[in-house]
């Protein structure tokens, strides 16, 4: 079943993986990553797109104004777009999100911002902290969805446990700033999603 769902999702409206142009970004380029290319498989060009940093609020800016085809959309737009914006270090990506109300990604935005680091953010759903990198470790609490955290360690793999989708599990250690707890939160989705903004 996994094995089905993931490929399903690398099924898109093109044959060929789409790639990050290295020359200047166009709009279909862009609705091809975050739009056509499958609900998880779009999350992977988050960072990729944010890196082309100002290059990219434009475009965005439009596809949120452009009329879509519901049947021909399967990414995970607008998240996947609002994700990119919170890692532009760019004015223009904060105002953005600001007309967009979306008002976590902005608290994302200026906490990255204050810190000049993406290492920062805010958690975008409650999840349980562990101990350790691996589910079956000490809990030690919830974190909950608004939580502003340090990321300490990115994409930490666990291959003696299975994710929540197949394969090893893979954890995020974050330090939660207002406590200073430190812990281990399991990333989530075929993609591996971390769950910071």
């Amino acid at each position: 079943m996994v094995t089905v769902l993931f490929a399903s999702a690398l099924l898109c409206r093109h044959s060929n993986a789409v790639q990050v142009p290295q020359g200047p970004l166009k709009l279909a380029a862009v609705e091809d990553m975050l739009l056509y290319s499958g609900s998880e498989v779009s999350y992977s060009y988050v960072e990729e797109l944010a890196a082309r940093n100002k290059e990219v609020v434009p475009l965005i800016a439009k596809m949120f104004v452009k009329k879509y085809d519901e049947e021909d959309v399967i990414g995970s737009f607008p998240d996947n777009a609002i994700r990119v914006l919170a890692l532009v270090s760019d004015k223009s990506a904060l105002a953005l999100l600001q007309k967009r109300k979306a008002a976590l990604a902005v608290r994302a935005w200026k906490l990255k911002n204050k810190y000049q680091s993406k290492d920062y953010g805010l958690m975008d759903r409650t999840t349980t902290l562990f101990g350790k990198a691996d589910y079956d470790s000490k809990k030690l609490g919830e974190v909950k969805v608004g939580t502003e955290v340090q990321i300490l360690k990115r994409s930490v793999k666990n291959d003696q446990k299975e994710g929540p989708r197949g394969g090893p599990s893979i954890y995020d250690k974050i330090k939660i700033l207002q406590t200073k707890q430190e812990g281990y939160i399991e990333r989530t989705g075929l993609g591996f999603i971390p769950n910071v903004y």
